[in-house]
């Protein structure tokens, strides 16, 4: 599957909206672009990339790293064996989100991810 509508998300772009912009996160800085309800992201823990939606206060999608996860799924998603899906959660103040994320197709949280604004 690839997505022909990737947005680059720049490291110390201006925020434009709710996720958009830079986020300091439990793998890692990360930098998201937004465009319309579509969002697109990046981070350093092995390379991460985030590709999604944002309805509201909540952005949800796939990650995918290149390697480091400790786990590679039967599938590939953009090239990596490592992926799986993300919910981000956008806290009232909006300096601030909380998140989980879960490996391939699989549907029991894996873990946490949280994220603030620099």
């Amino acid at each position: 599957m690839r997505l022909d509508w990737i947005v680059r998300a720049v490291p110390g772009a201006v925020r434009t909206s709710g996720f958009g912009g830079d986020w300091k996160t439990s793998y890692g800085d990360m930098a998201i672009a937004v465009n319309g309800s579509s969002g697109s992201g990046t981070y350093t823990y092995s390379g991460g990339l985030l590709y999604g939606s944002v309805n509201g206060p909540v952005f949800s999608g796939t990650w995918a790293q290149s390697a480091g996860s400790g786990r590679n799924c039967a599938t590939e998603f953009q090239g990596n064996k490592a992926w799986g899906g993300f919910v981000f959660t956008l806290n009232p103040d909006g300096r601030s989100f909380s998140g989980t994320w879960t490996y391939c197709l699989e549907t029991i949280v894996s873990g946490t991810w949280d994220g603030t604004r620099p």
